[in-house]
């Protein structure tokens, strides 16, 4: 944990010179979502949330640039870990566009999130411990 301790630090720089040189480009998106990753991994909810926030803005100023049906994956499972339903509605109503309905990770997503919102546990649980393709 002392690595994850030093390199959390190190990208938390490199992602500050971007902010402050305002860098905005698929170098930038880069950075966040390997950040976000190493974060995830780590269980550092706080880091992740940050750079997922970032991301959302990033991927609207740089279409089909970085992994964006991916963090809309983590978004919304993000919202299951912290019991927040209302802010994964508004997430599901502005982003799940055309494109990423077509994307069967999102898809799984939503359905994961939809049974946990439901109560229906049945549901849940048997779509996050069946292998999915």
């Amino acid at each position: 944990d002392q690595n994850y301790a030093f390199v959390c630090e190190q990208l938390k720089s490199v992602r500050q010179d971007l902010t402050i040189q305002n860098i905005q480009n698929s170098f930038a998106i880069k950075v966040y979502e390997c950040h976000a990753r190493i974060a995830l991994e780590k269980l550092d909810t706080t880091e992740y949330n940050q750079c997922q926030t970032r991301l959302i803005d990033l991927y609207q100023l740089n279409e089909n640039l970085g992994n964006p049906h991916e963090f809309l994956c983590y978004r919304i499972l993000y919202y299951i870990y912290i019991n927040n339903t209302s802010d994964a509605i508004k997430t599901h109503r502005q982003n799940y566009q055309r494109k990423e309905k077509a994307s069967e990770d999102v898809n799984f997503s939503v359905r994961v999130f939809n049974s946990w919102s439901t109560g229906n546990y049945y549901q849940f649980f048997k779509l996050i411990w069946t292998p999915q393709n």
